[in-house]
């Protein structure tokens, strides 16, 4: 299996890569992987819409699953909501959740790509 983490907009919202290497990543690498992690920002970007709600999250998924070719889709919905939630859809029409309480600090930078590390 190959597992991506699409690291192309930080937690802060900056902007880490060009439109030509979205481009890229969308038509080249993405539909190779197994199992892409974006975050909210990157599943935005990957859905080509926005996502203000838990329904967003679910209509970005199914975009990107259909569009994209990846197997599974989890993204890491740590933005949305007081818990820390992460959404993993399935190119079967399966959809599982895991909820943690979100902690407020600035010392996590990296914890996308480690999660993506874990599940490889």
């Amino acid at each position: 299996p190959y597992v991506m983490d699409p690291v192309m907009i930080a937690t802060s919202g900056d902007r880490l890569v060009s439109d030509e290497a979205v481009n890229f990543l969308k038509s080249k690498l993405i539909p190779t992987a197994t199992v892409i992690t974006p975050n909210r920002s990157e599943a935005e970007v990957l859905a080509d819409m926005s996502i203000d709600c838990e329904s967003d999250i679910t209509t970005a998924a199914n975009r990107i699953l259909q569009d994209l070719g990846p197997q599974v889709v989890i993204i890491k919905g740590g933005h949305i909501g007081e818990d820390a939630t992460d959404y993993a859809f399935t190119k079967d029409g399966d959809m599982h959740t895991w909820t943690s309480p979100k902690y407020d600090t600035v010392h996590t930078h990296g914890t996308g790509c480690t999660f993506s590390a874990v599940i490889t």
